[in-house]
């Protein structure tokens, strides 16, 4: 599938979607100094929500009326990971 068969209003959220996911790439030294142990909500470019459970972070984005299918979610661990590929 490529993006011209998109259409127009699905491919400007999925461009922002992308957006969000970039930004919080680039903040997420920031973000991790900040949310230790919690979830935080992106979306169009700013945090919008933190909460140390999934079900909390769902429940502000509910309060500020940010659309969950829109949004990108993460978990924020104090621990690294490590992981074997």
């Amino acid at each position: 599938m490529t993006t011209e068969s998109i259409p127009a209003p699905d491919l400007a959220a999925f461009r922002q979607f992308c957006a969000d996911g970039d930004y919080l790439s680039a903040i997420w030294a920031q973000v991790r100094k900040e949310y230790p142990d919690r979830y935080v909500a992106a979306y169009k470019g700013e945090i919008v929500a933190s909460h140390k459970t999934l079900k909390g972070v769902l429940a502000e984005m509910d309060e500020k009326g940010v659309p969950k299918n829109h949004a990108v979610l993460r978990y924020v661990s104090s621990k690294p990971r490590r992981m074997v590929l």
